[in-house]
């Protein structure tokens, strides 16, 4: 029984946040990133606060988006585990919905294993690397997103 609360909690999260994912900005954004960034943040922390309640990790330590717009990091925030890296699964699914990614650049994600190292993937001006780290107290999916020169 136990093993099944964190696959529900992260399906939870991630069919809250891909069903509003792509909603209308407020803001004009500056790129592409910042413009991912300002549609999912506000979903994701939405849905982390449905599943987490009072417990759950603040968004801005999840998306944390560079002065320029020109790169963004997703990464799980401590104290990490299996429930919030799926969340941070989740937002970079949203972001890589945004960014009109190649589904292949999501299941490389979602198929990314700690022995696997960094993988990257290109598409149109986006760079795009990632890892995932299973270590214990910090587990958890890194994404890096730039705009190429």
């Amino acid at each position: 029984m136990k093993k099944s609360l964190p696959f529900v909690l992260v399906a939870v999260v991630g069919a809250l946040a891909l069903s509003s994912c792509g909603e209308g900005a407020k803001a004009e954004p500056k790129t592409p990133l910042a413009a991912a960034s300002q549609k999912c943040a506000p979903i994701i922390e939405k849905a982390m606060k449905e599943a987490f309640n009072d417990d759950a990790p603040s968004v801005d330590e999840m998306f944390v988006l560079d002065k320029d717009g020109r790169a963004l990091v997703l990464q799980t925030p401590d104290p990490g585990g299996e429930l919030v890296a799926g969340a941070t699964f989740t937002a970079a699914e949203c972001v890589l919905k945004e960014l009109d990614a190649p589904v292949t650049v999501a299941s490389g994600m979602g198929q990314t294993t700690a022995l696997a190292g960094v993988q990257e993937a290109n598409w149109d001006d986006i760079e795009a690397s990632w890892t995932y780290s299973a270590a214990s107290g910090s587990s958890g999916l890194t994404v890096n997103l730039e705009i190429a020169d």
